[in-house]
């Protein structure tokens, strides 16, 4: 062994929602982690799945609670509460959002790098309420 390598990885945003950060590997695969402070709304959209990381997204809750809102293809409405240590999968296609019932953290697992000018994000016109 050479020695210990250490990085620093940049924050890659930050607004009143809270915080990000982008840990990317060379062989394109990323991991992101979120910070979301209590009391946040975010996320209000869907995914065409064109981003393979977006078919489904997935994502993984360090700590915290989230209310996880979802409606299916007849535009029924769903709401779960989740806890710290829940995986949650989100198939393309499937309009989501996420209430922060506390500060919390979470990771999601990217197959790609996120393309900041291709984001494959589609915008609700979907109320939570």
């Amino acid at each position: 062994m050479k020695s210990v390598e250490i990085a620093l990885i940049k924050m890659s945003g930050k607004d009143q929602r809270g915080h990000v950060w982008e840990w990317q590997f060379k062989d394109q695969r990323q991991v992101s982690i979120f910070f979301r402070k209590k009391g946040v709304h975010f996320a209000h959209h869907w995914h065409t799945g064109k981003d393979p990381s977006k078919n489904p997204e997935r994502f993984f809750l360090i700590s915290g609670s989230v209310r996880v809102i979802w409606w299916d293809a007849h535009g029924k409405k769903y709401a779960r509460t989740v806890q710290a240590g829940s995986e949650i999968t989100i198939p393309k296609l499937m309009p989501h959002c996420f209430d922060a019932l506390e500060d919390c953290m979470f990771l999601e697992y990217r197959k790609t790098h996120f393309d900041q000018k291709h984001p494959d994000v589609v915008p609700l016109t979907i109320h939570p309420s």
